[in-house]
């Protein structure tokens, strides 16, 4: 995949990319607002196939912007770590609410 990434910077330029991921990430967001307004009415499936399809989008131009800037295994390792900076604060959050509710938490 990466060979085929590589190719479409170099045939469209790496302007013309970074304006592409700007793009395609404006869609995605309002791709999600619109999941929202219609969420429990019957178009709501209509709306989770946009969000299927704009999150393709964004994550082809993420990776060409990864290899583009040489940060593939940079950003690996910055995705760990947030992520286990998140569930770290989920832990203190939860022994928060257990200690409001008189220790009892599940």
């Amino acid at each position: 995949m990466n060979e085929k990434l590589k190719m479409i910077i170099e045939h469209y330029g790496i302007e013309s990319q970074v304006r592409q991921t700007m793009k395609e990430c404006a869609e995605l967001i309002q791709a999600l607002n619109e999941y929202l307004r219609v969420k429990g009415d019957l178009p709501e499936y209509k709306a989770v196939l946009d969000i299927a399809e704009e999150i393709a989008d964004v994550q082809i131009m993420l990776e060409q912007m990864k290899i583009y800037f040489g940060i593939e295994k940079m950003t690996a390792e910055i995705i760990e770590k947030k992520i286990n900076r998140t569930l770290e604060r989920m832990k203190k959050e939860s022994e928060t609410i257990a200690e409001k509710i008189g220790g009892y938490y599940e």
